[in-house]
């Protein structure tokens, strides 16, 4: 995902559009938590540099914040996946 990412932002960087991928491994979810024993959380959790449980709600403001306008000069991450996104989640193609 990370690679296809990278590729993505490269190739449509360079006509303003924004590529983004969100990662964050195994979700506490209604659906994970159902079929999911504990002992599979807490290995994925142990394999994480902040040993906590990831929950839905932990995502919602950074997602939130990568599709908005205040992120459009934000390159905290790596230098070759640039903030962009494909699709403007306000519904609007970019």
């Amino acid at each position: 995902m990370l690679g296809f990412t990278r590729v993505l932002a490269k190739e449509l960087g360079e006509d303003g559009i924004p590529v983004n991928a969100v990662m964050p491994g195994m979700v506490a979810t209604p659906g994970t938590l159902e079929h999911s024993q504990e002992e599979a959380f807490n290995r994925v959790m142990n394999n994480q540099a902040i040993k906590k449980r990831v929950h839905p709600e932990h995502l919602a403001a950074p997602i939130a914040f990568l599709a908005s306008d205040d992120a459009e000069n934000d390159h905290r991450a790596d230098d070759s996946v640039r903030r962009r996104r494909l699709f403007d989640v306000r519904g609007r193609s970019c």
